[in-house]
């Protein structure tokens, strides 16, 4: 939810749904085990998150984003683009030395948040987000913001409808 906020703009709306694992299933200790998440943006574009702990082919991770102009995956520690006329994905090169590291992660969940803690430690080393080139450092209202989406992904299914997480229709 940080990665899709830093990169997409900020969540108006929520729907979510999450099952528990079979009896059985490799996941069966993990009771929100597979979850999903649509997340509607204030720009319009719309987003979403699937996670499967029962998925039996290894820790496969994929990060899609598609617009207008063409589309970005992460897949397997692996940067990979097109532009919309362009007829096949082409690996782009990560840049710098961390994302060596992060491939390397044992837990699939470290790509996204290196990135982000990376940009938030520079803002700190070097003397300010702004300044250099970083457009969004977290804070603690972005963690607020971030566990009041995924509550609200989580109330979604109980209530039976999308979640306003825009702040217009239940101001705080």
């Amino acid at each position: 939810v940080d990665l899709l906020r830093w990169w997409f703009g900020e969540v108006h709306g929520v729907a979510g749904s999450a099952a528990a694992p079979a009896p059985g299933d490799v996941a069966a200790s993990q009771p929100q085990a597979n979850f999903a998440m649509i997340v509607q943006f204030a720009g319009g574009a719309v987003g979403s998150i699937h996670a499967s702990a029962s998925v039996p082919l290894g820790d496969k991770e994929e990060m899609t984003a598609v617009g207008t102009t063409g589309m970005l995956t992460l897949r397997d520690g692996k940067l990979y683009g097109a532009r919309r006329d362009e007829p096949v994905l082409a690996e782009i090169p990560l840049p710098d030395e961390p994302a060596q590291a992060v491939q390397q992660a044992p837990d699939p969940r470290v790509g996204p948040f290196a990135r982000l803690a990376q940009d938030w430690v520079r803002s700190i080393v070097e003397g300010g987000a702004r300044e250099q080139g970083v457009e969004r450092a977290p804070t603690f209202a972005d963690g607020m913001r971030v566990q009041e989406i995924v509550d609200g992904a989580m109330k979604s299914p109980e209530l039976g409808r999308w979640i306003d997480t825009s702040g217009k229709k239940w101001p705080v």
